[in-house]
């Protein structure tokens, strides 16, 4: 299986509005991240881009992620519009960007997607439930008619990602409160996309760099959330 790991690695703190800002804490919880799935047995290959073109720190991370599955590292510089419309822009950009320049997904029929310093603890149990040739993504909250999408990981075939989603998030604008999570929702609702919830909660660990929030994922709640995801109910409509 073939992971898309996204990220900035030199962000714009007044573009991107991040609070885990420290360049050598960011750089740090890539490598992490990166070294965690080169050791998960059910992925093959994984591609890292991100849209500083911060070409002097993608070498270091790739010095410190090491060697292990086959890798490919993208970098480029993301565009004004960005700057404007916010973080989840940005990311649609980098999807764009290893739509056109990535050997690897090339060769895939489908693919991963984790946002960049996100650990999914359970990957290789929640990838080996997961049945070929189907689309899965969970909402952000279950059982609400808040319309969202969660979009720091799922797992979508190239087909229905290119024909739906790949250029959406032209929608998306932080300034009006319309987000990727919001446009990802209306993409699935308005053409119809079959999917299923995650056949297991992933395990997630990590900050987000837009939030600082803990994703952490333990006791009692990740069990009522695991119960849910499994009867697929992390549905909004």
């Amino acid at each position: 299986m073939l992971v898309i790991i996204t990220g900035t690695l030199r962000p714009d703190k007044a573009v991107y509005r991040v609070k885990l800002s420290d360049t050598e804490e960011r750089l740090k919880q890539y490598a992490d991240s990166l070294k965690f799935l080169a050791n998960c047995k059910k992925i093959s290959k994984y591609v890292f881009c991100e849209n500083s073109g911060a070409l002097e720190l993608m070498e270091r991370l790739k010095n410190m992620a090491g060697d292990g599955i086959g890798t490919e590292f993208l970098s480029f510089t993301g565009s004004r519009d960005a700057v404007q419309r916010g973080k989840g822009y940005g990311e649609g950009e980098i999807l764009q960007y290893v739509w056109k320049h990535s050997k690897f997904l090339q060769q895939e029929e489908e693919f991963v997607k984790i946002t960049g310093r996100i650990v999914v603890r359970n990957l290789d149990s929640v990838l080996q439930k997961m049945k070929p040739g189907i689309n899965y993504f969970n909402s952000v909250r279950p059982l609400t008619r808040e319309q969202q999408i969660d979009t720091k990981f799922y797992r979508a075939s190239k087909k229905s990602f290119e024909d739906c989603f790949l250029n959406a998030y032209t929608k998306v604008n932080d300034a009006e409160e319309k987000y990727l999570e919001h446009v990802y929702y209306e993409v699935i609702k308005d053409n119809k996309i079959k999917y299923r919830n995650f056949p297991e909660y992933p395990v997630y660990e990590g900050i987000s760099g837009s939030t600082g929030v803990s994703y952490a994922s333990i006791g009692w709640k990740y069990t009522v959330k695991n119960l849910l995801s499994k009867c697929n109910l992390y549905r909004n409509f």
